[in-house]
């Protein structure tokens, strides 16, 4: 229920996806890619051919108290996406050239990289974000990833620019208004924001299993999103078959089939 393609900063199309979900035996998987919904109806049509579930979804990006907040917009079908979210969406990627541009500059400025942002845009035609900067700088610089981001282009970092200052309240309400629900993503990753200050806002649900995050972490996420009667999600958060760093594999996701069964029923209502 969280996997990325090319179509934001994944490392797969979305039929070699496909394939590696025919793999894993699944009935249900969802694309989730950032501020974009590039992939999603290839995405859902492939998987109707071999009886797979899913349903239309992008990872939107929203910022709070200086820090980026990630929302699944979840929707029912890809038809009832609300033309308001993909010229949203359209502006936002105009607006992720302009960004990884000046991120460039700034790397080569403060550090004298000679990196060439045409070389980035040749290599990643769909879109562009931070791991594909990472990976030109690796080039350059034979430093691994995870490094790349922890000095120099992850968040507060000398070459970082913030992706939006869309704030998180407006960005639900753009969910909402498009017929989508929102979902708080990945809850335990976030630093400046705390959990229930959060879920003050009109969340209609959250990723309660996060597999790159420790289970035990999980049981007051979810003890909160069943008081409050929350939609619950989970997912991998896979980005790639290799060098993962922070990611999960396809499938990894430890998520009962009640709280699944829950949100399919939801969804076909």
């Amino acid at each position: 229920m969280h996997m990325h393609s090319i179509f934001s900063d994944g490392e797969l199309d979305v039929k070699e996806l496909v394939n590696r979900i025919k793999e894993k035996d699944l009935s249900l998987a969802i694309l989730t890619d950032h501020d974009s919904f590039g992939g999603s109806k290839e995405f859902i049509q492939e998987l109707k051919k071999e009886g797979i579930k899913s349903y239309p979804c992008c990872e939107l990006t929203t910022y709070r108290n200086n820090e980026p907040i990630h929302i699944l917009a979840f929707y029912k079908s890809y038809e009832s996406i609300g033309k308001d979210m993909f010229d949203y969406l359209s502006d936002m990627q105009k607006s992720r050239y302009e960004r990884m541009k000046k991120m460039t500059d700034n790397m080569n400025k403060l550090y004298g990289l000679g990196l060439n942002f045409d070389n980035i845009i040749n290599k990643h035609k769909n879109t562009l974000s931070r791991p594909h900067l990472a990976d030109e700088i690796a080039l350059k610089t034979g430093l691994p990833i995870r490094e790349i981001f922890e000095k120099y282009i992850g968040d507060d970092c000398p070459g970082y620019i913030p992706s939006t200052l869309f704030k998180t309240e407006d960005g639900i309400d753009l969910i909402h208004k498009t017929g989508g629900y929102a979902i708080l993503a990945h809850p335990y990753l976030y630093k400046k924001n705390q959990f229930l200050d959060l879920m003050n806002l009109s969340f209609d649900g959250v990723e309660v299993f996060y597999s790159p995050s420790p289970v035990k972490k999980y049981k007051k996420v979810l003890k909160y999103a069943l008081k409050h009667n929350l939609l619950i999600t989970g997912g991998s958060d896979f980005h790639r078959d290799i060098d993962q760093e922070k990611h999960e594999f396809i499938g990894t996701s430890i998520i009962s089939d009640e709280y699944i069964l829950k949100f399919i029923e939801f969804m076909e209502k």
